[in-house]
C-alpha cells in the first residue's frame, strides 16, 4: 500500500475538507504568533484549536501560561492587526479572545 501525505489525502476528501481549512487556519495563526511572541514563548506554546472567536493556545508549563496571560492582549491585538493587513484571511479579525491550556 503506498502511502500519501497526509495533507494531500485532506485535500482529494471532499468530507474532510472543512477540516482541511481548519487546520490550515491553525497553522497561519501559529506562524502568525512566531511572530509575535517573545522568542522563549514562541518556543514553549503552540496555537492548538480556534474555538469560535478564541484562539486556543497550549503552554508547556504554568510559569509561561503565567507569562503568556500578560501579554495575551497585545498578541490578540497583533493577530488581528495582522489578518487586517491580509484581505485574503479576513474571518481572522473576528477573534476575540485567547485561551490558554496547559
Amino acid at each position: 500500500m503506498a502511502s500519501e501525505p497526509i495533507s494531500k489525502l485532506l485535500g482529494e476528501n471532499a468530507e474532510l475538507w472543512p477540516l482541511a481549512q481548519r487546520l490550515e487556519r491553525i497553522k497561519r495563526l501559529q506562524r502568525r504568533y512566531r511572530t509575535l511572541a517573545p522568542e522563549q514563548l514562541a518556543e514553549a506554546i503552540r496555537v492548538c484549536a480556534i474555538d469560535g472567536t478564541t484562539i486556543v493556545v497550549l503552554a508547556t508549563s504554568g510559569p509561561v501560561a503565567a507569562a503568556l496571560r500578560q501579554i495575551a492582549p497585545r498578541l490578540l491585538e497583533g493577530l488581528r492587526e495582522s489578518a487586517r493587513k491580509s484581505s485574503k484571511h479576513s474571518g481572522d479579525q473576528e477573534l476575540t479572545s485567547i485561551r490558554i491550556e496547559v
